[in-house]
């Protein structure tokens, strides 16, 4: 990052540097461990985004410098990925209980009405021969 810095690289590069090839790496397997980061381990990482900004924005706090690139720190980024793919996930299963369910309810359905109708016919077909 420095030496992208000191070849005059436009800021708004430097962060989409950041963004794209650093915070990566940082939030590598997160909805994982996200639970289960103890937090000096928290604040190690935290502390990567915080030296990537204060490279981009020397004059500006950690805080200026988040509001200004329209980005988050890495726990609340953590805690997004880990809820959405635990909502994705409760969802994935839920829908595929209920699609289960409804294939199960189907199945019993047309073979309640087979036999039903197979127990008509064996009626019909006996008034009929007696």
């Amino acid at each position: 990052m420095r030496q992208l810095k000191r070849a005059k690289v436009d800021l708004a590069q430097l962060v989409c540097f950041y963004i794209t090839c650093i915070r990566p790496v940082t939030e590598y397997a997160c909805q994982v461990f996200h639970d289960g980061l103890p937090l000096y381990l928290s604040d190690e990482l935290e502390r990567i985004q915080r030296r990537a900004l204060r490279i981009i924005f020397p004059e500006l706090s950690y805080q200026e410098a988040l509001d200004e690139c329209s980005i988050v720190t890495l726990y609340e980024r953590r805690s997004i990925l880990f809820y959405s793919i635990l909502f994705y996930s409760i969802l994935f299963y839920s829908m595929l209980f209920y699609s289960i369910l409804f294939y199960a309810i189907l199945f019993y359905a047309i073979l309640f009405y087979s036999i039903l109708f197979y127990a008509l016919k064996l009626i019909y077909t006996e008034e009929n021969c007696s």
